[in-house]
């Protein structure tokens, strides 16, 4: 996959050489964000960028409280954020090297840089960004080009990130889930995305919203197997 590649490159080489972590991304992040990064103004307005952590240092205030400052990355420029005591300590566990994330706060002039800076008031990575706010994964099938086994197929792609339990549905014949089960559990509607078929043929087509519980946790791999099996061009993400 990209991101394999990517993350081999900057293991090997210490920089990613054929892309950016953050081109996986590239659809999703204009529904997550409300700017890139070079497009960005020193209006002191409360703004929401994504990108890479490619820096992040620690230190201490005089008061002898912690604060943080990150490097955003998001190809079309960089831009340092402050990450003052409180947000620090609200969302540390997600400020590290190489993460991606979505980082809401005001953006002001650097006066001893001359360009411009950035103070965080709060930090979500972009997954978890992703998982609040996708709607639904639409799935788009002809007819012509679909296997005879591809209800199975995209079962089988589904099930281990199904949020909903069937009570007895995979228990083996000791009346417990195989090892290889589900990822997550939940009732919860609020939680993961719904699947839509838009399904076509010569003489017909129509849209297919699967029942709830069908919806799924939105992650990278579910994703990344759907558009091997059906195509990336057939799977479109709805915000």
């Amino acid at each position: 996959s990209i991101k394999e590649r990517l993350n081999g490159e900057s293991d090997t080489l210490g920089l990613y050489l054929t892309g950016h972590p953050i081109d996986e991304y590239d659809q999703e992040v204009k529904y997550l964000a409300s700017a890139r990064i070079a497009d960005l103004t020193a209006d002191k307005k409360s703004c929401k960028i994504a990108g890479l952590v490619v820096a992040m240092r620690v230190m201490r205030t005089k008061r002898g409280d912690t604060m943080g400052f990150i490097t955003l990355d998001d190809r079309s420029g960089r831009i340092e954020i402050a990450v003052f005591a409180d947000t620090y300590t609200q969302y540390k566990d997600k400020l590290m090297k190489d993460a991606l994330l979505i980082v809401e706060g005001q953006v002001s002039q650097d006066d001893y840089s001359g360009g411009i800076k950035m103070r965080a008031d709060s930090v979500v990575s972009l997954t978890d960004a992703r998982q609040q706010q996708l709607r639904a994964i639409s799935l788009h099938w002809l007819s012509q080009s679909l296997g005879t086994d591809f209800e199975k197929k995209l079962l089988h792609i589904i099930e281990p990130y199904r949020l909903h339990i069937d009570e007895n549905y995979g228990r083996d014949s000791h009346n417990n889930y195989p090892s290889s089960g589900r990822v997550i559990a939940s009732n919860d509607d609020t939680k993961g995305c719904d699947l839509l078929i838009h399904y076509q043929r010569v003489d017909a087509k129509v849209v297919l919203r699967l029942p709830k519980t069908y919806r799924i946790l939105v992650v990278d791999e579910v994703i990344l197997q759907l558009k091997e099996a059906f195509g990336v061009k057939n799977i479109v993400l709805k915000y």
